[in-house]
């Protein structure tokens, strides 16, 4: 095996360990596969996150202040599910998402600190005001995610908008957690594995799929457990081709904080219009 080819082996066998996981959970707990993979996919993201951390420790003190801010507003939403939803119930688990933040925030401002050259920022910068510009991109595809999203699940959606504070918190848990804690960590894995060369094409195609596919798949559980494999297989390539790709596009060519405004405001939109009580 040539030494080159090692980071790539790796980087595959992690991302086959989470469909081996997926696998299993659907064909031997197919009652509670939706929630039992939500679940794996957090542990897998934690065991990730706990690898990168004791490789690399701790970031640098504005970079921990940042990354405790953004876990402080990840914590509103847990807490913002708990006050508004009789059936939410706040238990440990529920304080995992919170965790995930935390490490996966440290790790990506360690890992940008290693390899200040990698094409992951979470501001862009030069030019003045260049995090309003990634605000408004941010802006104009959220209202372009939120429109095919209204699109596709307009038969469950209400002919009117509920303008809710609820739906902008609710929303930080797309805009934070699954761009940050989910999307970002397997950017950093890779970031890890490559030694902060993406440049080449096995590097770049990895990264990419792994920041897209895994979160299509474990959004499709229902699918694969309803229609069988390969609709399930295409509902994900479908998924990944018109939201996640999106966002991960803008975090690897624009920055993190543009998709961030992109996800939650597709997350904030379908709260006020999806008939949910708050």
């Amino acid at each position: 095996m040539s030494k080159n080819n090692t980071p790539s082996l790796y980087y595959i066998g992690f991302l086959l360990i989470f469909l081996l996981g997926f696998s299993l959970v659907c064909i031997y707990f197919p009652l509670d596969a939706t929630f039992l993979t939500g679940n794996l996919f957090h542990l897998y993201i934690l065991g990730i996150n706990l690898l990168l951390l004791f490789d690399y420790k701790l970031p640098n003190k504005k970079a921990i202040g940042n990354a405790m801010l953004l876990t402080y507003l990840m914590a509103l939403t847990e807490i913002d599910r708990h006050l508004i939803w009789e059936f939410y119930r706040f238990n440990w688990w529920s304080l995992m998402p919170i965790l995930l933040t935390f490490l996966a925030s440290l790790n990506f401002f360690r890992l940008k600190e290693v390899y200040p050259e990698s094409d992951l920022v979470f501001i862009s910068h030069g030019k003045n005001k260049a995090w309003l510009i990634s605000v408004l991109i941010g802006i104009l595809c959220g209202l372009l995610g939120a429109g095919i999203n209204f699109i596709i699940k307009i038969k469950y959606l209400a002919p009117t908008p509920n303008w809710s504070i609820h739906a902008l918190i609710l929303s930080l848990d797309s805009a934070i957690f699954e761009e940050i804690a989910l999307r970002t960590s397997f950017y950093t894995l890779a970031l890890h594995l490559f030694k902060g060369n993406l440049t080449n094409k096995y590097a770049n195609y990895l990264t990419w799929i792994g920041m897209i596919l895994p979160f299509a798949i474990d959004r499709q559980t229902n699918v694969f457990m309803s229609e069988g494999l390969v609709a399930g297989v295409i509902s994900s390539l479908i998924l990944s081709l018109v939201f996640y790709f999106i966002f991960a596009f803008l975090q690897r060519k624009r920055d993190i904080l543009s998709a961030m405004v992109a996800h939650g405001l597709v997350s904030a939109i379908y709260y006020m219009f999806s008939q949910v009580n708050f």
